[in-house]
């Protein structure tokens, strides 16, 4: 007997254990669903902040600038010169890698101190533009004077001067020595009076322009000659 009722206690209370756990179990069921949909039925209660921070969130963060491109890259190359002391020579410290190629072209001449004077960027500039301005031309060549070698011109045509009449009734005579530059075609390109009067010398200088010589030639190139001529004006002849 006692056995019977010990088991059918156990069985009570075992079921009102499951009733119990069921019961808790809806419970909880109800309360979550409760939960989960008030907030869609009543949406408009829900507090404007929420929603404005929910919708306006903050935008994302920009991109970070791109990385500054690499500073382009420096070579530095040292000149190393061999100096020479006391007529010794010194090795550099450090062989360069590209050795440049140098011309030997003499010395330049010495300058005299003469040629210095003056502030010093006057004769800087000076010696720039001597070293920078051509060569110049050949002298031109000087008229060879007649004598000792060099015979005297060969006139081809001498037409006499012309008497002054003024100088005819004044009975005046005498003679007009003049220095003629005969050029190379022949022609009297210049006089220059040495003496003789004044009523003369226009006479006689009007005659002597009017002549021709024959070129004189020296190596076979025709050569300017100056020479001496004396005009005669007599009133007997």
């Amino acid at each position: 007997m006692f056995e019977q009722s010990l088991v059918e206690t156990t069985r009570k209370a075992s079921t009102k254990k499951t009733l119990t756990m069921l019961a808790t179990l809806v419970v909880e069921v109800v309360v979550l669903a409760i939960v989960a949909i008030v907030p869609l039925i009543y949406y408009n209660v829900l507090p404007a902040s929420s929603m404005t921070a929910f919708l306006n969130a903050p935008p994302p963060p920009p991109p970070p600038p791109p990385p500054p491109p690499p500073m382009p890259k420096i070579v530095v190359h040292r000149l190393v010169s061999v100096v020479n002391t006391n007529n010794q020579l010194i090795a550099p410290r450090k062989i360069p890698e590209n050795i440049a190629h140098i011309v030997d072209q003499g010395a330049p001449p010495p300058v005299t101190s003469a040629e210095l004077s003056g502030p010093p960027s006057s004769v800087l500039s000076g010696l720039i533009h001597t070293a920078a301005a051509p060569p110049p031309p050949p002298p031109p060549s000087k008229p060879i004077p007649v004598g000792g070698d060099v015979q005297a011109a060969l006139c081809i045509s001498c037409p006499t001067p012309q008497y002054p009449p003024i100088a005819r009734q004044a009975h005046i005579q005498g003679s007009v020595v003049l220095q003629a530059l005969i050029g190379k075609d022949g022609r009297v390109k210049s006089l220059q009076v040495l003496s003789g009067n004044a009523m003369l010398v226009g006479a006689a200088k009007d005659a002597v322009l009017q002549w021709r010589y024959h070129p004189l030639t020296l190596n076979g190139q025709a050569m300017e000659v100056t020479t001496t001529i004396t005009v005669n004006f007599n009133l007997g002849g």
